[in-house]
């Protein structure tokens, strides 16, 4: 009996070892590894892994995080230096710079191709196409999904002048120009040519100025002869074939006086004139020469405002800038005097033409109020330098 206990006890102890022998079925134990740090050196040969994002935060790496490039389409750069930008487009921020030669693997492109999206310098970002030399088609990487947002530059606000206009001037006169103007010169004028020959005229026949005519300077030209109170046709063709037409009926002397001006910008030389009415025909030739001193003249000579006076000069040297003086109408100054000019500004033309003329424009604005002014290519020293306009806002 003893020897029998001894032996069940001798074969149960042997069964685990039989069961290990043969590969028993209970459950086997597979080893856990230990995970690699985001900053950790991987073991030499091992593929460097990134590891997974932590909730709520985004995938992509933000550019001052360090990235372990990964195989792809490569490129270098082929410019001195080159941005790497947060989007697809020079507007963008600048994350990082590539030198010249620096490696660049592409990831993915914008639309045209234009851009691409890649790993370069340890940063990720984008650069432009044009500055890389690339071993594929970048047309061949896939489209970035989703791009960045177009960028769109803060809009540029330029304020809006408020309307000015020189007519509300109330500058300083400059050295040597006066300050107010209030005396008028009154010149009597001889139009002898507008006088018939004693006796009367034998047949039609027109009165010019014996010496000519200046640019700017308004005389007569007188028809005599012609039946009294009918009208005259006066015809003038000027030096550069252009022709000017007029009516003026005659006075109960048969005298028809057309006022004639040249202005800047018209021909110097012979201007042939004829006056016609019915059978009745005369001739006359006169010139027209510079003005001898500087001139200005306004056209129209009133306005509401809103008008655009057109200004010119002449009697300048070629070449020359042209300033102008403006005055307006006071009330109250030059001692009381009741016509008063007082300076206002300098009016800029810019320089002569060939001919001595100039030209320019001064536009009333609505906030101009009903006034006189007059306009002198030189210092004046009298009313009459001055070419007058007015503005009228009744």
């Amino acid at each position: 009996m003893r020897h029998r206990l001894l032996d069940s006890l001798l074969l149960l102890s042997q069964i685990p070892v039989a069961m290990a022998a043969c590969g028993g079925v209970g459950p086997s134990v597979q080893p856990v590894p230990t995970p690699l740090a985001r900053d950790a050196t991987p073991a030499a040969g091992a593929t460097p892994a990134l590891a997974a994002p932590e909730s709520g935060q985004p995938s992509a790496l933000s550019p001052a995080e360090t990235l372990v490039a990964t195989p792809g389409p490569a490129c270098t750069v082929a410019s001195d230096a080159l941005n790497l930008r947060e989007g697809p487009d020079a507007g963008f921020v600048i994350v990082g710079r590539l030198t010249s030669g620096a490696a660049f693997i592409a990831i993915d492109r914008n639309p045209s191709s234009s851009w691409l999206r890649g790993d370069g310098g340890g940063r990720r970002g984008w650069v432009a196409r044009r500055f890389l030399d690339c071993n594929f088609d970048p047309s061949d990487l896939p489209t970035a999904d989703p791009l960045p947002p177009t960028y769109t530059p803060a809009p540029t606000t330029v304020p809006t002048p408020a309307p000015s206009s020189p007519l509300a001037a109330n500058d300083a006169p400059p050295s040597g120009v006066l300050a107010q103007l209030s005396t008028s010169v009154v010149y009597l004028l001889d139009f002898g040519w507008c006088l018939p020959p004693e006796g009367g005229a034998s047949a039609p026949m027109i009165g010019v100025p014996a010496g000519g005519l200046e640019i700017g300077v308004v005389r007569p030209l007188c028809a005599m002869g012609f039946t009294p109170e009918t009208d005259v046709a006066f015809a003038i063709t000027q030096p550069d074939g252009v022709e000017r037409r007029g009516v003026v009926r005659t006075d109960d002397e048969g005298i028809a006086k057309w006022q004639w001006r040249s202005l800047p910008g018209d021909p110097r030389g012979s201007h042939h004139v004829m006056a016609t009415a019915g059978d009745q025909r005369a001739k006359a030739v006169f010139d027209v020469d510079d003005p001898s001193r500087p001139m200005a003249f306004v056209q129209p000579d009133s306005g509401t405002p809103g008008t655009l006076f057109h200004v010119s000069a002449a009697g300048f040297e070629p070449g020359q800038a042209v300033d102008l003086y403006l005055y307006r109408r006071t009330e109250g100054g030059c001692d009381g005097a009741a016509n008063c000019f007082a300076f206002a500004t300098i009016v800029h033309l810019g320089p002569a033409d060939h001919r001595g003329d100039a030209f320019g424009a001064i536009r009333s604005v609505a906030e101009d109020r009903t006034e006189r002014f007059g306009l002198a290519a030189a210092p004046p020293l009298r009313l009459n330098d001055l070419a007058m306009f007015e503005v009228d806002s009744r």
